[in-house]
């Protein structure tokens, strides 16, 4: 069989199993046959591919990179259906692991490897695999959070360094280097200005701030998620006034109220992080309405 009817095979079998998945979600996921027969052509389309890269001739290396990037494309749509639809997270991750084997720059693969680790505890082993994404995409925005986020945790426990002091570090490390690429990823700054105050370095989170402002595609007023952030700094920098009123924004948007809200009270009620009541002016716009 020539490559170039392999190929259309593959296509074949790939829309099919793009016709049977629509079909699984219309029906409420697992209804009838056609989730079993979404695995069933994804197999066979990766089955295909791999008869198809056994074709061509070392030395096509633009060729065969294309088809790896395909064949892990098709592993990684095997592991998501055993992931999610299976719910047969051993399956997934051999599934997985294939697709980071085809092509080591696969991000979805390789997130969705330290997802799982992440949620069966082991700690190491996604550590490893986040590493291993961002060694080949430095500036990838979901890796990089998730690094911190797993640091953070392994600092919390302090079971590597004394305090956690290097995972603390490392963390740090993380969030200013995916800022340098995402400045405007608000989550991202709030957990560096944290980590920065906890350091006794808070003196440099104001020129991250500046630069998420630099990067807003429009007014930084409207951005709910950069006024928290100033709202957090401002907090630190014992400007409760101040801080309140850029918190007092920021709650008015969905994703930012129970945040806004929790910091605003823990300014009401520890003055020693802040300036206390007695600096808030009356005419600030200080409620706590959960509405």
């Amino acid at each position: 069989e020539s490559p170039k009817a392999i190929q259309a095979r593959i296509e074949t079998l790939q829309e099919l199993a793009h016709v049977h998945r629509e079909i699984a979600d219309t029906r409420g996921g697992m209804q009838g046959g056609a989730p079993g027969q979404i695995a069933q052509y994804l197999r066979q389309a990766a089955d295909l591919q791999k008869a198809l890269i056994q074709k061509v001739p070392m030395e096509s290396q633009d060729t065969l990179q294309q088809l790896a990037r395909a064949a892990a494309e098709l592993n990684y749509q095997l592991g998501e259906y055993y992931e999610k639809r299976d719910v047969n997270l051993d399956t997934a991750v051999s599934f997985y692991g294939a697709a980071v084997r085809s092509d080591e720059s696969h991000a979805k693969s390789s997130l969705a490897l330290a997802r799982i680790k992440l949620k069966q505890g082991e700690l190491d082993l996604c550590e490893k695999q986040l590493y291993a994404l961002l060694r080949v995409d430095q500036s990838n925005e979901e890796a990089s959070i998730m690094m911190a986020e797993l640091m953070m945790q392994l600092a919390a426990q302090g079971s590597r360094s004394e305090g956690g002091a290097q995972e603390y570090r490392d963390a740090t490390f993380y969030y200013q280097k995916l800022l340098e690429h995402k400045p405007e990823n608000y989550k991202a700054l709030s957990k560096l200005i944290f980590l920065l105050k906890r350091a006794g370095r808070l003196g440099e989170a104001p020129k991250y701030i500046q630069a998420a402002e630099n990067a807003c595609s429009r007014n930084a007023s409207q951005e709910a998620g950069l006024r928290f952030c100033k709202g957090v700094l401002l907090r630190w920098q014992n400007q409760a006034q101040e801080a309140v009123k850029e918190l007092s924004a920021a709650r008015r948007d969905p994703d930012y109220r129970v945040d806004s809200l929790i910091s605003m009270i823990e300014i009401y009620l520890n003055p020693d992080n802040a300036t206390g009541l007695d600096a808030l002016d009356a005419t600030a716009d200080t409620s706590v309405n959960m509405a």
